[in-house]
C-alpha cells in the first residue's frame, strides 16, 4: 500500500458507506477501513495521526499505480521509536483529544447514502 495522506476537510467518502467495515486493535485509535463486499483497503485513520487519513494512491482514479514510488520506508517492529522522532523532527504531534474514531465518524457523517 503506497499511502497518500491528507487532512479530514480534504478527503470525501464518495461512495461505498454501508459497505465501508472497520476493525480496531489495540489502543483502538486507529480505524482501519475496507469494503465488506471486496476487502479493499482503501484509506484508514492512522493512531500516530488519529486527526488525519491515510488513502492507499492505488485506489484513487485517475493515478498510475505502477509509477508510483515510496518515498520513505517504516519499520513497524519499532513503531514508537519512529513516532518519537517523527514528531521531534516535524513539531507535528496529533491533538491530545485526537481519536480514530471521532474521525471515521465525521467521515462516515459528511459521506451520501
Amino acid at each position: 500500500m503506497l499511502h497518500l495522506g491528507t487532512d479530514l476537510a480534504t478527503f470525501q467518502l464518495l461512495r461505498g458507506k454501508s459497505a465501508l467495515k472497520s476493525y480496531t486493535f489495540g489502543t483502538g485509535v486507529a480505524q482501519h477501513t475496507f469494503c465488506s463486499h471486496c476487502g479493499m483497503h482503501a484509506f484508514y485513520i492512522p493512531r500516530s495521526q488519529p486527526h488525519r487519513i491515510i488513502v492507499n494512491a492505488r485506489c484513487l482514479d485517475d493515478i498510475d499505480g505502477p509509477s508510483l514510488k515510496p518515498s520513505r520506508f517504516f519499520d513497524g517492529r519499532h513503531w514508537q521509536d519512529a513516532q518519537r522522532r517523527r514528531i521531534a523532527e516535524s513539531g507535528q504531534a496529533p491533538p491530545p483529544d485526537a481519536h480514530g474514531a471521532t474521525t471515521l465518524q465525521a467521515i462516515l457523517d459528511r459521506a451520501p447514502e
